[in-house]
């Protein structure tokens, strides 16, 4: 059973998707991927221009404590 801060038994457990719009065709493959081990209707998919807000939008949505867990996805090329 998931606690809260609170101690309060949670009922429906969030998860959050950071994705980047910067090769939104191959990065968008690793949320297709994700949804199927976590059911869709779980995830709050949030949208970020590149990688670098990546770790600033996981911060935030990190300190809600809203979500059991954050995954971020890019594609970063050299």
């Amino acid at each position: 059973m998931l606690l809260n801060k609170r101690r309060k038994k949670i009922t429906h457990t969030r998860y959050a998707f950071v994705k980047v719009n910067w090769h939104a065709d191959i990065v968008d493959q690793a949320l297709l991927g994700f949804c199927e081990i976590i059911p869709s209707e779980h995830v709050d998919v949030y949208t970020v221009p590149g990688a670098f807000e990546l770790p600033l939008m996981a911060q935030e949505l990190a300190q809600t404590g809203r979500y059991a867990a954050i995954a971020c996805a890019a594609f970063v090329v050299d």
